[in-house]
Formats: structure tokens, sequence, C-alpha cells
């Protein structure tokens, strides 16, 4: 094929790369050898090329900033005119990822925040509840009723509507999610499973605090309970 005037000859033909982000699909991309240091290019073609060396160190070499100082001392003996201007591996993957790196950690901020004001929230529910059936669970005890008896009346009122309210949650979580996937062109699919995992964490938590507070209401005198009403 012809390239810029001059007769070229492909050697080989490498699998896809990926050069950019996982955001954009790989394009075709040609990798040439400038054999005459970029004779023949004008000025604005020459600073359009940009040449990379890759350099691995030895092991246990940690001190970049030496190396870095060394590396431009030694391409300033070449060629006093090539600017140096090296960059980890892993700080060029990381910045094509920074944006999703921020977002992630947003994400995980607040949801650790909505999961502690809604445990919080739902603590002062169950102590609300239990406060009102104080008498009811007096009477039950008086009866017989144990720690497990007053678990499944509490659990057997707020489980059914965590799992309802969950229904629009996970409906807007999935349409939410799609949206960020669609921006990328090599993206995973969302699984239902993962919303089932969450209702059952959730529905796990609410269990724990149900059962501490049902234990808690245990030692609470059954004569007391019918004496404040």
């Amino acid at each position: 094929p012809v390239f810029r005037g001059d007769y070229r000859v492909i050697t080989g033909v490498v699998p896809d790369i990926h050069y950019r982000s996982l955001n954009q699909s790989i394009e075709p991309m040609t990798l040439w050898l400038l054999t005459n240091n970029l004779q023949g290019l004008d000025p604005i073609q020459r600073a359009a090329v940009t040449r990379y060396l890759i350099i691995s160190p030895e092991q246990g070499v940690s001190d970049f900033s030496q190396l870095t100082f060394q590396m431009r001392q030694v391409m300033s003996r070449i060629n006093e005119d090539i600017v140096v201007d090296p960059i980890l591996l892993k700080d060029s993957l990381e910045s094509q990822y920074s944006t999703e790196s921020q977002l992630s950690r947003l994400i995980l901020m607040f949801s650790a925040i909505s999961l502690v004001v809604s445990l919080m929230g739902l603590y002062g529910v169950l102590s609300y509840i239990i406060d009102r059936r104080r008498k009811e669970f007096g009477i039950r005890r008086v009866v017989g009723a144990n720690v497990l008896d007053i678990f499944r009346l509490l659990a057997g009122r707020l489980i059914p509507i965590i799992g309802l309210a969950s229904i629009p949650v996970s409906i807007v979580s999935f349409y939410a999610a799609n949206k960020w996937l669609s921006q990328f062109a090599y993206r995973i699919e969302i699984n239902p499973i993962h919303f089932v995992n969450a209702f059952i964490v959730v529905s796990g938590l609410v269990m724990l605090l149900i059962v501490a507070n049902a234990f808690i209401s245990t030692f609470d005198s059954p004569s007391q309970a019918l004496r404040t009403e």
C-alpha cells in the first residue's frame, strides 16, 4: 500500500489492541517504523509524531524520581532536543478510568451512609412498635411466649414491607445501572441475582435488629409491662 506518497510493505497483522479505555470500541490502527528520523515530514506532521520508549526497571527499584533523572541525563547526551516525559503504566491506566474510580468511591460512601441511616430509622421504628405493644408482649410472655415468638411477630410484620419496598428500588437501580453501562463499548450484563443478594443482606441486618430488640424486651418484667397501660 501507499502511505504519504511512499510504498509500504505490510510485515504483519496483530490482534486487536485496547489502546484506549473500554468506553470506546477498538478502531483500526497502523504501526510503522520510522527509519529516516522524521525526514520528509513537515513541522506539523513531525509534531504529531510521538515516540514511546518502554522501560522495565529491575525488580525492587522503587525510586522512580532517581530513575527519571537518569533517563533524562542519558537522553540529553543523545539529543538535547528530546523531551523526556516518563509515565508509569499504572498511572496511565488509572487516568483512563479516573472518573469511574471517583464515581465508585462516591457511590460506596453514600451507600454506606444510606445503610446506616436506614438501620437507625428501622431501630427507631422497632423501638416504637415494641413500646406500643409492650402490654401485648407482656401478656404473651405470661402465657409462655419466648424470644422466638416475639421475633416472629416483629419479623412477620416488617419483612414483607421490606420485600415490597425492594421491588421499585430494584427496578430503578436496574435501569440506572444499565443506563450507566451503556456508555461502555464493552460491558457486563447485570444479573438479577445481585438484587436478590442485596435483599438477603438487608433482610439479614433487619433480622439482627429484630432479634436484638426482641431479646431486650424479654428483660422487661411482664407485671411491669401490664402496669404501664
